[in-house]
């Protein structure tokens, strides 16, 4: 099953996991993304923008596709623990598209049909560029493993 993972920046939002979640949820099934094992395609997360009069287009993240047999909900319960432990502790290494952003991801995972869309997207272009880095580099690392997508 070929499932995106959608990630929104949430600095600021009132949705952020508190302490309670984090004590007691499991990144178990993060692997699947973190480790680049199931992602089978990367592609530019775009947003439009309003500037000088006109539309303009900026990158802010990554939609990652992934094949995995994890439901959507399990995958966005486990992406959120690791996201949220690494916004609190911040001395994780940030080598993820869920930790290279300064502030923590929200993490929608969405079934559509046969596929699911999990968009990596931070509040900056900065931070997206860096967001869209990293999950490339997942992929490179599945291709380097010689597991073909």
């Amino acid at each position: 099953m070929a499932f995106s993972l959608a990630l929104f920046s949430c600095h600021h939002d009132p949705h952020r996991p508190d302490a309670a979640f984090v004590a007691s949820c499991s990144t178990e099934d993060a692997g699947v993304l973190l480790d680049g094992s199931a992602v089978s395609r990367v592609n530019p997360h775009w947003r439009s923008t309003a500037k000088h009069g006109g539309d303009d287009h900026v990158v802010l993240g990554a939609e990652v596709h992934l094949t995995t047999t994890i439901e959507p909900e399990e995958l966005e319960r486990a992406l959120r623990c690791h996201a949220a432990r690494v916004d609190r502790e911040r001395s994780l290494p940030g080598g993820t598209p869920l930790d290279v952003s300064a502030s923590m991801p929200e993490i929608d995972v969405k079934a559509q049909g046969t596929a699911t869309v999990v968009v990596i997207a931070a509040e900056s272009e900065r931070d997206g560029q860096r967001v869209l880095a990293s999950a490339k580099m997942l992929l490179e690392r599945r291709a380097a493993k010689g597991q073909v997508p």
